[in-house]
């Protein structure tokens, strides 16, 4: 016996094959924008450029403290490790996954409730100590964040 397929017959066929077809674009599209986060971390204190690291690069977590010298203000270093001796400090983690700041002697600690970033979209300020992180690289991330 030969089956007829009728009209009524093929539309959930089509319909299906629509469905299956978008669902393959949005997993692909979900997939390559997640490939797509910042890359290039970029630390600077007093406009001076301490440190510059890739995201990709970091095996483990690397703990990095901020310092600068209220005698020389123009004069700010990193060392690595959690141990803040001077004035002004940032302790700084970066991940694989980002980077956030995890301890500071600013008076309000706005920039440690910033959590952590991988985004070029959302850079982590502490305007106390003069601090400023961005991560830059390809991003398709939105240019403004409203909260």
């Amino acid at each position: 016996m030969s089956r007829k397929i009728s009209k009524k017959n093929i539309a959930p066929l089509i319909m299906t094959a629509i469905l299956l077809i978008l669902i393959t674009v949005s997993a692909v599209w979900i997939i390559y924008n997640e490939k797509s986060k910042g890359e290039t971390v970029t630390i600077v204190s007093n406009g001076v450029t301490v440190w510059t690291g890739d995201l990709s690069s970091v095996n483990e977590e690397l703990i990095v403290t901020v310092i600068s010298d209220p005698s020389d203000e123009k004069s700010p270093y990193v060392i690595e490790g959690n141990s803040p001796r001077g004035s002004h400090y940032n302790v700084v983690r970066i991940t694989r996954e980002g980077v956030s700041i995890i301890d500071s002697n600013c008076a309000n600690r706005i920039c440690i409730h910033e959590g952590i970033t991988n985004s070029p979209a959302k850079p982590i300020v502490c305007l106390p100590n003069r601090l400023m992180i961005t991560v830059t690289g390809k991003a398709h991330d939105t240019d403004a964040i409203t909260y």
